[in-house]
């Protein structure tokens, strides 16, 4: 909100700076009343591993939303580079229509949310939940019940942040690849269509100002993209772990948990298969390029100059600066997920074993 400008009425009433910051410091406040509520439940709640593991969950949200304030500016720079590429390549139609079917994508993946929160209420661990804190020898009967509306409150927190913040991430990021991509596609087809040395300069330009666009999104997300997979695939591992290894009362335990899976599986594909989409576009349309010389012999040394001096550089998206975003990333990612769950699966067996001896 701190990007966009104030309205008119806001300023004249000088409750600008108020109300645009106070998103800032809700979600601040809740992120640690997470963090701190979930550090209670390692303590009162039996599964060390599901509690933990969702600590860890809440703590990357908290680090995404810090990192995605700190460079908030960032947002509307390269909305105005990706405008801008659009308007150069006259792309106006094909960016409502992705536009269009990015929103769709949220509006599921917050349904996926939603859909959670509220058969979470009705599933076992929810239930065990409660039995744990109405059963404690350390509460009273009013901190029993206080701490159960601070467990409601929190669900409906979490669930709310995950959607505003963390989702919200996931598909601007996404959103900026697909339209990276998108703007490749139409620079290859101008390209196909050169005729003269001029148009060569032209589609080189036009290639300058696109790869700007994946340069600022490198910069500032690389970090975020790196904490996002991660988090996912720690939010995929309790999903799978509680459908698959915990007791369960009935359906809507399957559907709570399976749209959970679904929702952290949704994040990780369009993470991964966005940027590694972009990935491979920026390299295809390098080449187009590149091959712009040969085109016309009559200017292959002043274009060649251009080329060298300009786009020589590769750029792409990485994962903070160490794994280039490939689609064997999610195979990769997979086969870790399953390694791990076999090793936590497998140490909970032999620590039932030594209890029972």
């Amino acid at each position: 909100m701190e990007t966009l400008p104030y309205p008119k009425s806001l300023e004249q009433a000088h409750l600008q700076s108020i109300v645009w910051k106070a998103p800032k410091y809700f979600i601040g406040f809740f992120h640690c009343s997470l963090i701190t509520f979930q550090s209670a439940n390692i303590i009162l709640f039996p599964d060390k591993r599901i509690s933990i593991s969702l600590l860890v969950l809440m703590f990357y949200q908290a680090i995404v939303n810090y990192r995605a304030y700190k460079s908030r500016k960032q947002f509307l720079l390269i909305i105005k580079k990706v405008s801008n590429g659009m308007s150069l390549l006259s792309s106006v139609d094909k960016c409502r229509n992705l536009m269009m079917s990015v929103l769709g994508y949220y509006v599921l993946v917050a349904s996926l949310t939603m859909i959670y929160a509220i058969l979470y209420y009705s599933s076992r661990r929810y239930k065990l939940l409660i039995i744990v804190i109405t059963e404690s020898e350390f509460l009273s009967k009013k901190m029993e019940g206080l701490l159960i509306v601070v467990t409601d409150i929190n669900i409906v927190i979490g669930t709310t942040i995950t959607t505003l913040v963390f989702s919200s991430i996931s598909v601007y990021y996404g959103l900026v690849c697909i339209y990276f991509v998108t703007l490749c596609r139409g620079l290859k087809i101008q390209k196909r269509n050169v005729k003269d040395s001029w148009e060569c300069e032209r589609v080189i330009y036009a290639y300058l100002k696109i790869r700007k666009i994946v340069e600022s999104l490198e910069n500032f997300m690389c970090s975020s993209a790196f904490i996002i997979v991660v988090s996912s695939m720690t939010g995929l591992f309790y999903m799978s772990y509680t459908l698959i290894l915990t007791p369960k009362d009935g359906y809507k335990d399957y559907v709570c948990y399976m749209s959970g899976v679904i929702y952290h599986c949704s994040i990780i594909g369009i993470v991964i298969g966005s940027a590694s989409a972009a990935n491979r576009a920026a390299e295809n349309t390098k080449e187009a390029v590149m091959s712009l010389p040969g085109i016309f012999p009559k200017c292959y040394n002043e274009l060649k100059a251009i080329l060298r001096k300009d786009c020589k550089q590769q750029v792409c998206l990485t994962l903070w600066k160490m794994y280039k975003i490939d689609r064997s990333i999610i195979i990769t990612a997979m086969g870790v997920l399953l390694n791990y769950g076999i090793l936590v699966a497998t140490l909970g067996t032999v620590s039932k074993c030594n209890d029972k001896t």
